[in-house]
């Protein structure tokens, strides 16, 4: 539905950006493989949208005076190669449904081995080892089924085992074949959600009189 005036473009931009927000909080601290995937396809493709979503207010403002603010972010979001990786990857997300390659970076355990006592204890039928911190920063039981095929269980560690990470993108888009950022996801996604959120909160202090 169209906004029908500023303020209902600038609560749909705050919006937008929230929703990427999510998706940045669910890759950050999901407490599955599957979360952790989902959000950081929220947070790319939400991402992309707010900046898309500030165009609206341009139906309630001075062109002129919108061309003049949105320059200068336009160009910090432009001249980012980590940032035109993402855009990238999101028209990938977008058009054929799926993420790039990701690669574990670094990775630190810190714990003691009798904290994973009560789930060593009980593994599942046809666990064939216990992983702690794989690619997307899960731990579990690998499971061999009777045709030899392995999969993955994954559990909830205890809070006692401190597992940080750093996982990078891995390959080149499949669209302009952009190269992968050198840039851990984490900060290249923090950084860029938090450039967005600037945006916005300028537009409304610029356009609305408030931060």
């Amino acid at each position: 539905m169209p906004h029908k005036n500023l303020q209902s473009a600038l609560v749909g931009a705050r919006q937008t950006l929230d929703t990427a927000k999510f998706g940045l909080e669910d890759f950050l601290r999901g407490d599955s493989p599957e979360r952790r995937d989902a959000g950081l396809a929220n947070a790319i493709t939400w991402g992309r949208t707010v900046s898309q979503s500030l165009q609206n207010l341009k139906t309630f403002v001075n062109r002129d005076e919108f061309a003049r603010w949105y320059a200068p972010w336009q160009a910090k979001l432009q001249t980012d190669e980590g940032f035109q990786y993402i855009y990238d990857l999101r028209n990938q997300v977008l058009k054929e449904g799926f993420l790039i390659g990701l690669r574990s970076a670094e990775m630190t355990i810190s714990m003691n081995t009798k904290d994973l006592k009560p789930i060593l204890d009980h593994p599942p039928p046809g666990a064939n080892g216990f992983f702690v911190g794989d690619l997307h920063g899960g731990s579990g039981w690998e499971i061999k089924s009777a045709d030899g095929s392995k999969s993955r269980y994954y559990v909830q560690l205890p809070d006692t085992v401190k597992l940080t990470f750093e996982t990078k993108f891995s390959e080149p888009t499949a669209g302009t074949h952009k190269p992968a950022p050198s840039e851990p996801i984490d900060r290249l996604l923090s950084r860029y959600i938090s450039l967005l959120n600037e945006m916005v909160q300028s537009a409304q202090k610029t356009f609305n009189g408030s931060g």
